[in-house]
């Protein structure tokens, strides 16, 4: 898997990895390129997912058989979830992992944040002074604003509803529709007169 440096800072760039980790430029056989989340965010949210569906304590070992996570990967992410505050855990008879707070008040960016760190899509938003052109940059105020969707759709996702969601589709009833983004391909028309 390759990845996208910037020539001046040696850091990530363009779409990069937001907060230095969450998302990789992966190519595709047919040239599109993609933003995605990493394994470890999405192991982690299904942590907290499994933690959100259940009124009882679960031990981490059913939390990794529910939600097919490898051992390797399940003490390390519980860990940044408990320093974050999301997560805890009880020792003794009865113990195990919940909550720390209501599934309400936990979001994809709280997950998010816990395990790759601030949302950043690209370092010249971060480090305007690595781009000669960032003070004037249209591409920079574009960045900017797809980095505020990205971070308001995280925020307005809670785990409660994740959960609610997830009862549904257990349940066979259909889900809520939401909103996509939708990539519109180009007019090979009028890009080709630029060819």
């Amino acid at each position: 898997m390759s990845e996208f440096v910037s020539e001046t800072s040696n850091a990530p760039c363009l779409f990069g990895k937001i907060g230095y980790n969450i998302g990789n430029l992966i190519p595709f056989t047919d040239g599109v390129m993609m933003l995605r989340i990493s394994r470890r965010v999405d192991y982690a949210t299904r942590i907290v997912l499994a933690l959100a569906l259940e009124e009882d304590r679960l031990t981490l070992r059913e939390v990794r058989e529910r939600m097919h996570i490898p051992p390797q990967f399940a003490k390390q992410l519980l860990s940044a979830l408990i320093e974050a505050g999301i997560i805890l855990t009880k020792r003794g008879p009865g113990g195990g992992l919940e909550l720390a707070r209501p599934a309400e008040a936990i979001t994809l960016l709280d997950i998010l944040q816990a395990i790759e760190g601030p949302v950043m899509i690209s370092d010249c938003i971060a480090h305007p002074h690595t781009c000669p052109l960032s003070r004037d940059c249209p591409v920079r105020r574009r960045w900017a604003r797809l980095q505020a969707s990205l971070i308001d759709e995280l925020r307005a996702t809670t785990m409660a509803e994740l959960a609610a969601e997830s009862r549904a589709a257990a349940n066979h009833q259909p889900l809520p529709i939401v909103p996509a983004f939708t990539i519109q391909e180009p007019d090979r028309e009028s890009s080709s007169r630029f060819s």
